[in-house]
């Protein structure tokens, strides 16, 4: 099963400008969501955008950890992911 450890381990295995384009089908099928996960200059983060209330709002996500949380918190969700190859020097 793929969890957001997994992308994580292949955006940054990657190197720097690689991008994955995730996507989440939550426990349930209650609901989907989208995000970009990429390499800037080694650092793997998600800029997430949306205001989920207490304890997930806006903000920039650097951990699989946190990902997991916010994305997969019960580990049933489905998720899928692209790779976009970088073009080395990230920012691309």
């Amino acid at each position: 099963m793929i969890n957001c450890g997994n992308i994580v381990d292949a955006v940054q295995a990657g190197g720097p400008g690689t991008t994955a384009i995730v996507g989440t089908d939550y426990s349930g099928r209650t609901a989907s969501h989208i995000v970009v996960m990429t390499n800037e200059g080694g650092n793997v983060a998600i800029v997430e955008g949306q205001d989920w209330g207490a304890g997930n709002s806006r903000e920039v996500i650097g951990s699989s950890e946190r990902a997991n949380e916010r994305y997969n918190s019960d580990a049933g969700s489905d998720i899928g992911y692209g790779i976009v190859p970088g073009m080395g020097g990230g920012g691309h």
